[in-house]
């Protein structure tokens, strides 16, 4: 952990003193509004997301709704799947949102936002909901090569998804970030430190945490209109057994009608009217091509006496930053020890197995698994008289579904481990603390088989 967070507050460091290059902002993935009035570009954008505990594919379209050059309104629309370490058990998102900018200063830009996500996960017939609203501020320094930029989101689930036994949920709690960056020429950098943290419920623990990131972004040596982004960074957070994650995630933006953009509506032109009076027309303008007539909405040719070959190409925004800890609408629940629940839960089942590659061994030997979690007692147990190879399995245990960690204990020194590992429906694997240990996280009525493998040849 202290070698990655040195490592980003040298970037950090690096930036704030970086030397003062000419570069443009017509990359576009870190900013808020455009420069010097220019268009807002309809996009799309493919990301994927690459963690220890889970992984994420995501597909969304931010364009303008209304833009005058000074305030934006905007919406944003997209789905996502997101599966576990194992490339099993996954859930599907989708969100839509709207998004108001203003420019506050020739270099200052502040909005506010809201959204609606809905969740199926892939062993409930429930759609799990959530509402969030966010805040965001960007400033230019540096002739607007640089940036700071401010955020922060609160979310309120549709109801406590706590006491139902799930893995995951929406749950009701607050993130904020804070990132600092600079544009290059068709690239940009950014560090973010961001915070985030989940209340408490009469089930679960309340969870919080950090997670720090650097992101690059570029679009040379790609066709006009598309962009590529990259990402590292780490998350900790105060659940038990937890350990740090590394986050990577890939990036394609893209650009929907790259040469056709919305005028603000101070670009006036000057057209004539059927007497061949000249008269200035202020409405709002779709420039078909920088190369070609200026059109009205209704695709009514105007006439105008200006040269369009320096008209501003549509530059795409960055989205809000949402679900800052864990990248979708549910967050990990970690279940209290003595939890009570408004309706029944369908209880988990676990069964350990013992494998043995290599024997016989004698005198004939017992095993000992010991466990944490809430229901803990009920897993622990014994394997004995084990003299040769084979698979030994104990009859199955119903416990409370919830988060368990699982250690093979007792093992004679002439044996070794060889590996660990849980499966079965409705099962996450959350973390391992070394070989002869497994961390899961069991959905109700799961049905989750733990395999020990050892060998007397290591």
């Amino acid at each position: 952990m202290s070698n990655a967070v040195k490592a980003i507050t040298l970037v950090l460091m690096s930036l704030l003193f970086a030397s003062n290059v000419h570069a443009e902002n017509d990359n576009g993935e870190f900013i808020l509004l455009p420069n010097d009035e220019a268009p807002i570009a309809k996009s799309s954008k493919l990301k994927l997301n690459f963690g220890r505990i889970q992984n994420s594919l995501s597909l969304g379209v931010l364009a303008p709704l209304k833009y005058n050059g000074n305030k934006a309104l905007l919406y944003d629309i997209g789905i996502s799947s997101e599966v576990d370490s194992r490339f099993s058990n996954a859930d599907l998102n989708a969100h839509v949102g709207l998004i108001w900018r203003k420019r506050a200063s020739d270099d200052a830009v502040f909005g506010f936002n809201a959204y609606l996500d809905t969740e199926k996960q892939k062993h409930s017939d429930d759609f799990l909901g959530l509402a969030s609203i966010g805040v965001e501020y960007e400033k230019r320094f540096f002739s607007k090569k640089d940036f700071l930029q401010l955020g922060s989101n609160a979310y309120v689930p549709f109801e406590d998804y706590t006491d139902r036994g799930l893995s995951s949920a929406p749950r009701l709690g607050v993130d904020l970030y804070a990132s600092f960056g600079r544009d290059f020429h068709q690239s940009s950098l950014r560090a973010t430190s961001s915070l985030f943290g989940y209340n408490e419920t009469a089930t679960a623990n309340e969870l919080y945490g950090y997670r720090a990131d650097i992101e690059f972004s570029t679009s040379k040596f790609l066709p006009d209109g598309i962009s590529a982004a990259f990402g590292l960074g780490v998350r900790g957070d105060n659940r038990s057994n937890s350990n740090i994650d590394v986050i990577a995630t890939a990036a394609l933006h893209w650009t929907f009608g790259r040469n056709t953009a919305v005028i603000p509506e101070q670009d006036c032109s000057f057209e004539r009217d059927g007497n061949s009076r000249g008269v200035i027309n202020c409405e709002e303008h779709v420039l078909a091509d920088k190369h070609s007539d200026v059109r009205t909405k209704e695709n009514r040719v105007l006439a105008v006496n200006e040269s369009l070959s320096d008209r501003a190409q549509p530059v795409r925004v960055n989205a809000p930053r949402r679900h800052i800890g864990f990248g979708n609408a549910s967050t990990p629940i970690e279940y209290k020890t003595n939890q009570t629940s408004s309706s029944p839960l369908i209880p988990a089942n676990v069964r350990v197995v013992l494998v043995v590659e290599e024997g016989p061994l004698s005198p004939p030997q017992t095993f000992t698994w010991s466990a944490s979690g809430m229901d803990a007692n009920l897993i622990e147990g014994t394997i004995s008289n084990v003299v040769s190879n084979s698979d030994l399995h104990r009859n199955p245990v119903s416990v409370t579904p919830g988060q368990y960690e699982i250690t093979l204990t007792s093992t004679p020194t002439i044996w070794a481990f060889v590996s660990s590992g849980c499966t079965g429906r409705g099962v996450t694997t959350v973390g391992s603390s070394g070989i002869n240990s497994v961390n899961i996280s069991l959905d109700e009525d799961a049905q989750a088989v733990c395999v020990f493998t050892i060998s007397t040849f290591g």
